[in-house]
């Protein structure tokens, strides 16, 4: 057995221990079922042909030459370093979002001008794309609505939109994070 793959069913079964309220022998074998379960709906990313190892070709502004660029093991303690900056920022855009939005329903007037602002995706593979999608959404004020791969351009429904400029647009919802996302991911 590869050794990913069985660390990463130990991984899943610590997850799952971690979200049950009780430990004990039926739990246990829930959980490593739970665990085998999905170590083999997801063991193709533990082959030589992950698809999270992979570069793919998104949208106009990516190559083909990127797309075929392997992640090399030699970048693992970068992006690793990456994602251990990007989560206080992340953390940061969360809880000020959090804030604002708490500001504006305890506001007597709700100033609130909702609308749906397409952003560039500007990120170097779907993956990527996928955590700017899902970090926009985490972010109290904005949903991700859709994605459209032919533009690379995210949808994103913003409950104050401020600016009708597509720069000031893409600085304020996914400026710092795409520069993070690039570091990971690029």
């Amino acid at each position: 057995m590869n050794i990913r793959r069985l660390f990463f069913g130990v991984l899943m079964l610590a997850a799952w221990l971690l979200f049950v309220d009780r430990i004990g022998p039926v739990w246990l074998a829930v959980g490593t079922v739970l665990a085998l379960v999905g170590e083999i709906m997801f063991s193709r990313m533990f082959s030589n042909d992950a698809w999270l190892l992979q570069r793919y070709q998104v949208g106009p502004g990516a190559t083909q030459a990127k797309a075929q660029v392997r992640l090399r093991e030699a970048h693992i303690p970068r992006r690793l370093a990456a994602i251990v900056g990007f989560l206080p920022v992340l953390a940061y855009e969360v809880i000020t979002s959090g804030f604002y939005i708490a500001l504006l329903a305890l506001r007597p007037r709700m100033d609130l001008h909702p609308g749906i602002v397409r952003i560039k995706g500007r990120l170097p593979n779907v993956a990527a794309v996928t955590v700017i999608a899902t970090t926009i959404t985490l972010s109290p004020g904005t949903l991700t609505i859709d994605y459209d791969p032919h533009g690379d351009d995210l949808y994103v429904h913003w409950i104050t939109v401020t600016t009708h400029d597509p720069d000031e647009v893409d600085k304020i919802v996914a400026g710092r994070m795409r520069r993070w996302l690039w570091r990971i991911f690029g």
